[in-house]
C-alpha cells in the first residue's frame, strides 16, 4: 500500500501558545527560581559567616600586624545583613530583588577575600588563581536569574577582574614575571569567564525550552482532562434524556395498551423508534474512535479532484430539518485542483467542517469554502492557532517556496474560538465549555476525525480565529497530486453553484 508523503512541518515543537499557557510557563519558571533561592540563600548566609570568621582568624593568627585589615569584615557584615533581607524577601515569595542581592553579596564576599590576600601578600599566583572563583557568580546568575542576568553579570566580573589585575601591588620577587605574563593570562581569564557565561546561557535556553514544552504539555493535558470530564457529564445527560423518553413511550404503551387506538399506538411506536435510532447513532459515534484510526490507514492514495469532493460533501449534509432557514454558501474552488489522498476521507473532512460551520454560526450568516495552491510548510499542530508572528512567518515561508500543496478553507461567521481553547479542539471527545452548556448536540469526534484523516493523507489541519464573536476559519492542507496522476472521471455529486443556498443541518 502506498502512503501519502507528509507535508513539511516546522522544526519548533510548540507554536501558537496562548496567553494562559505562557503565563503557566512563566509561573512555573518563577517557582523553580524561588525554590532555588529558598535552598541557596541560607547556604550563602552560612558561607558568609564562615568567611567573616576565617578572615578574622587569618589576620589575627597568621598575619600579625595586619589587624587593621579587619575593617574589611565591616562590609561583609553588611553583606550578611543584606543576605538576611534576601531571605526575608524569599519568604514573601519575591524573586527579582533577592536574586540581585544574593548575586551582589556573593561577589562582594569573593572580592573581599581577594582584597585581604592581596593586601597581605600582593598579587601573587594564588591571588590570580582566586580570580577564577568569580566565575561561580556567573553560574549563580544562570541558575537564579536566567539570560537577562548572565550578560551584565559577566561584564561586571570582567571589569572587577581587570581592575584587580591592573591596580593590585605585585610582590617584589614576582613583579617582573607577572607584568610580563599579564598580557597572556588576563585574556585567558576573561575568555574563561565568557566561555562559562556562554555555556550557562545555552543551558538556560535549553532548560527554558524544555520547561516551555513540558509545561505547556502539562497545562494542556490538565485542561484537556477537565474538558473530557465536562464532556462525560454532557454525554451522560445526552444519553439519559433519550433513554428516559424511550422508557416513557414504552411504559405509556404498556399501561394504556387496551385504551390506545391503533393510530395512537402506531404514533407512539414511531416516536419511540425515532428516539432509539438517535440514541443508537449517538452511541455509535462515541464508540467509533477505533474505526476512525483504522479507516485512516486502509487506503491507497489517488488523485482526488477538490471541487468534486466539496460538492459531494455538501450532499452528505443532513438536510432533513426542512423548517430551518436557508444559508448562503460562497464556493470558490477551481476545477483543476487535484490532491493526492483518498476521496472518501476528504469528503468526510469537508462534511464535518461544513456541519460544524452550520451548527456553530447564526442563522442567515454565510459559509465560505475556498481552495487554492499553497506554498511552504503548514503550521505545526492541529488547533494550535496562529498568532501574529506565526502568521507572518508562514507567509514569508510561502513566498520563498514553490507550490506543493492545496489548501482548503472553510470559514464561518459564528462565535469564534477562544485562543486558550483552540489548541485542544482536535483531541478526542473535546468540546468547548460553552458548547457543552448549549443545546447543540455533539460527541467531540468531528474535528478529531478531520485531524486523523488529514494527517493520514500527509497533510495538516489547523484553525484560525480572532477570538469569540469573530468567526473561525478551518484550514486543511493536503499534498498536490503528481503531474502524471489522472483524477477519476466519475462524479459523486451534482454541481453546486459558487454562490448558492445551503440549508442548515
Amino acid at each position: 500500500m502506498q502512503v501519502a508523503a507528509p507535508l513539511e512541518q516546522p522544526e519548533t515543537s510548540v507554536t501558537g501558545t496562548s496567553i494562559t499557557e505562557r503565563k503557566f510557563v512563566e509561573n512555573y519558571d518563577r517557582q523553580r527560581r524561588l525554590e532555588m533561592l529558598r535552598l541557596l540563600t541560607p547556604a550563602f548566609i552560612g558561607i558568609t559567616v564562615i568567611v567573616i570568621a576565617a578572615i578574622a582568624a587569618y589576620l589575627i593568627v597568621l598575619a600579625p600586624g595586619q589587624e587593621s585589615l579587619l575593617v574589611v569584615d565591616i562590609p561583609l557584615v553588611v553583606v550578611l545583613g543584606v543576605q538576611g533581607v534576601s531571605w526575608i524577601l524569599v519568604g514573601q515569595e519575591r524573586v527579582v530583588a533577592p536574586t540581585v542581592l544574593v548575586l551582589t553579596g556573593n561577589a562582594l564576599v569573593i572580592i573581599a577575600i581577594e582584597v585581604i590576600w592581596i593586601k597581605v601578600n600582593g598579587l601573587d599566583l594564588f591571588a590570580i588563581a582566586g580570580l577564577i572563583t568569580l566565575c561561580s557568580i556567573i553560574v549563580e546568575a544562570g541558575a537564579l536569574g536566567g539570560g537577562w542576568v548572565i550578560l551584565p553579570v559577566t561584564l561586571a566580573i570582567n571589569v572587577a577582574t581587570i581592575v584587580i589585575l591592573v591596580v593590585s601591588p605585585r610582590p617584589p620577587q614576582l613583579a617582573t614575571a607577572i607584568d610580563t605574563q599579564l598580557a597572556l593570562f588576563a585574556p585567558v581569564i576573561i575568555m574563561t569567564q565568557w566561555a562559562l557565561g556562554a555555556t550557562m546561557f545555552a543551558l538556560w535556553r535549553n532548560v527554558r525550552t524544555m520547561l516551555h514544552t513540558v509545561g505547556i504539555a502539562y497545562e494542556r493535558a490538565q485542561r484537556l482532562d477537565d474538558l473530557k470530564n465536562q464532556f462525560i457529564s454532557s454525554v451522560n445527560h445526552e444519553l439519559r434524556t433519550p433513554l428516559t423518553t424511550l422508557q416513557t413511550y414504552i411504559q405509556a404503551c404498556l399501561i394504556r395498551f387496551d385504551r390506545l387506538s391503533r393510530q395512537d399506538l402506531r404514533t407512539a411506536l414511531q416516536s419511540a423508534d425515532r428516539v432509539s435510532r438517535a440514541l443508537a447513532e449517538l452511541v455509535k459515534e462515541i464508540l467509533s474512535t477505533r474505526r476512525i484510526e483504522q479507516d485512516a490507514i486502509g487506503f491507497t492514495p489517488a488523485a482526488v479532484p477538490v471541487r468534486q469532493s466539496v460538492e459531494a460533501a455538501i450532499t452528505l449534509l443532513d438536510l432533513r430539518a426542512t423548517a430551518a432557514p436557508m444559508r448562503d454558501l460562497h464556493l470558490s474552488v477551481p476545477d483543476d485542483l487535484v490532491v493526492w489522498g483518498d476521496s472518501a476521507l476528504l469528503k468526510q473532512i469537508l462534511s464535518n467542517l461544513l456541519t460544524n460551520a452550520l451548527k456553530y454560526s447564526p442563522d442567515g450568516s454565510p459559509i465560505e469554502v475556498s481552495a487554492a495552491l499553497a506554498r511552504g510548510a503548514a503550521p505545526n499542530a492541529s488547533g494550535d492557532g496562529l498568532p501574529g508572528k506565526s502568521k507572518r512567518r508562514r507567509r514569508r515561508s510561502d513566498e520563498q517556496s514553490t507550490s506543493t500543496a492545496v489548501e482548503l478553507i472553510v470559514r464561518d461567521h459564528g462565535l469564534g474560538i477562544p485562543a486558550d481553547e483552540a489548541p485542544l479542539l482536535f483531541n478526542r471527545f473535546v468540546r468547548l465549555p460553552r458548547d457543552l452548556a448549549s443545546s447543540i448536540v455533539g460527541t467531540g469526534l468531528g474535528l478529531f476525525t478531520c485531524k486523523v484523516y488529514a494527517e493520514a493523507m500527509g497533510g495538516a489541519i489547523w484553525v484560525e480565529s480572532e477570538g469569540e464573536g469573530e468567526g473561525s476559519a478551518f484550514h486543511v492542507r493536503l499534498p498536490i497530486a503528481p503531474v502524471d496522476a489522472q483524477p477519476p472521471t466519475t462524479t459523486d455529486a451534482p454541481p453546486v453553484a459558487s454562490a448558492g443556498a445551503l440549508q442548515r443541518a
